[in-house]
């Protein structure tokens, strides 16, 4: 019994020396990187104070007076005072500022007429180069008695409604009262309509080739329509266009299928042969109707209807 008595009276005496040891060394060990400690600290108070002294030095500060937009010219009027307004938030913040960046591309992120921002860095010693791609009116919408604008995209612009058009754009008008849904209620949604997004798909696609100088589009007709789907054996609701073009030829395009609808004709297609029309010595006339809808293009000239 004794015995034990004095090995668990060992035993404890040992871990106090171990304990005093390590209490030991890590006083000796503090002490010495206690210098090396204090410069840490300091370098680390100073570092704050000049980066704080920096934000605060004018040499960096952004000055209102200096924002704009290189190529105004470029875009509407609209569009420009948007984006000089939005990048007016920098005025008076550091160019050293962390979340300066951060801040814009989501103030620019959040505008109607910002697509997307590209880049954005900083030119010392005060200025911000932001490169973005700018919205672009493309056509007008008609519901009711106004005009709405609308880019490539479908995305409605922040554009007050008209009550007459410019000629500058072409002018998308439903031919019956559900042909075109409601305009969406806040600017840079996109017009989520069949109508809308179809004709747009149209004009693109004569935009983008040579049928442009050619054929000025005007206006752009949406009729509502349905076809029969062969491969799923259900009628699917599909508007159908017409085009009316500056010098008052009509053409019957009908439906705007860029391979999703195998039992329609392709746009590029229907593209091919009104180049072929076009080249027709009739198909300046005004009044005539050129027809594209089927495999056999046809026209159709005013005395005739």
């Amino acid at each position: 019994m004794a015995r034990q008595t004095r090995a668990k009276a060992e035993e404890k005496t040992g871990w106090l020396d171990k304990l005093s040891d390590f209490a030991a060394r890590s006083i000796v060990a503090i002490t010495r990187s206690l210098p090396l400690c204090l410069i840490f600290i300091l370098a680390g108070i100073g570092s704050y104070e000049l980066w704080r002294y920096a934000l605060k030095n004018p040499r960096f500060i952004i000055a209102g007076e200096t924002l704009s937009l290189s190529n105004s010219k470029e875009f509407c009027p609209e569009a420009v005072r948007e984006v000089e307004r939005l990048g007016k938030q920098a005025s008076g913040r550091s160019l050293l500022d962390p979340f300066l960046l951060s801040d814009l591309r989501g103030v620019y992120g959040n505008s109607s007429w910002v697509k997307r921002v590209c880049t954005m860095k900083r030119v010392f010693p005060n200025t911000l180069a932001v490169e973005f791609i700018i919205r672009k009116p493309a056509a007008y919408v008609k519901q009711g008695s106004y005009y709405w604008t609308v880019d490539e995209d479908g995305v409605f612009l922040n554009v007050p409604g008209k009550a007459r058009p410019d000629a500058s754009l072409p002018v998308i008008i439903g031919t019956t009262s559900d042909a075109i849904g409601k305009r969406p209620s806040m600017p840079g949604s996109v017009w989520q309509d069949s109508g809308v997004q179809d004709a747009l798909g149209i004009y693109r696609t004569i935009q983008v080739s040579p049928l442009s100088e050619d054929v000025e589009v005007k206006k752009l007709l949406v009729h509502g329509g349905s076809f029969l789907n062969r491969l799923s054996r259900r009628v699917k609701k599909r508007p159908r266009v017409d085009i009316e073009t500056e010098a008052g030829v009509t053409i019957r395009w009908g439906t705007y299928n860029s391979g999703e609808y195998p039992d329609e004709m392709l746009s590029s297609e229907k593209l091919a042969m009104l180049r072929n029309l076009v080249a027709r010595d009739f198909a300046s006339i005004p009044g005539v109707s050129l027809d594209v809808r089927t495999k056999v293009p046809g026209f159709q000239f005013p005395q005739d209807r």
